[in-house]
């Protein structure tokens, strides 16, 4: 009896201390190739997104990062004003906050003079705030979050990686949209990636 209950206390233990980790780079190797058939070179910072877990692993240099994020409550689209957040293939446009607080609140993407959010208010936040860091999202692919027209375009619905108001809503679907990241990730990823001339991500379902 007594060795029936360790083993179950031991798998136990596996099953979530392995729940947080990262995987390898092999895992990478299927997200490589881009719509254009081009290749994401190893220098290239890669994240994938993955939607049922509420995590995003991204690779650079050999090494891999796990964090917790949220993307939106009303799942998964790419239509203009769905809330919805958009799935395959995307390329970070521009990023914003270099320098900034962590916790500085950000309007269309401009710092809010004197605006820095307290850690207390990380997670304790009314509406959808932007803070800390930005990565806007580019759709690659045609006619799936990329339309000149603006019906399903990643771009042109503000599309966002970026630190949120309410990290106590982590790792489940809680934006409008958007990846959410916590403040601190996101700032350090913001460091991680900033001399990478290309950051892909693909957001998977």
């Amino acid at each position: 009896m007594k060795k029936i209950f360790l083993f179950c206390v031991f798998c136990l233990f596996a099953l979530f201390s392995n729940a947080d980790q990262a995987p390898g780079m092999k895992y990478f190797e299927k997200y490589r190739v881009l719509p254009s058939g081009a290749k994401v070179k190893e220098s290239d910072a890669l994240a994938v997104v993955d939607i049922e877990n509420q995590k995003m692993y991204v690779a650079l240099n050999e090494k891999v990062y796990s964090y917790v994020i949220s993307s939106a409550r009303a799942g998964e689209g790419s239509l203009s004003g769905s809330g919805k957040t958009p799935t395959g293939w995307h390329k970070v446009h521009s990023r914003y906050g270099k320098g900034a607080e962590i916790g500085q609140l950000f309007k269309s993407r401009k710092p809010v003079k004197g605006v820095v959010r307290s850690e207390k208010e990380w997670s304790s936040g009314n509406g959808d705030e932007v803070l800390t860091r930005i990565f806007w999202l580019e759709g690659l692919e045609p006619k799936v979050n990329k339309d000149p027209k603006g019906n399903y375009d990643s771009f042109l619905r503000y599309i966002y990686i970026h630190g949120t108001n309410q990290e106590q809503l982590l790792g489940q679907k809680a934006s409008h949209g958007c990846i959410r990241m916590g403040n601190k990730d996101v700032a350090s990823l913001f460091k991680i990636v900033q001399n990478t001339k290309n950051f892909y991500v693909y957001i998977k379902k």
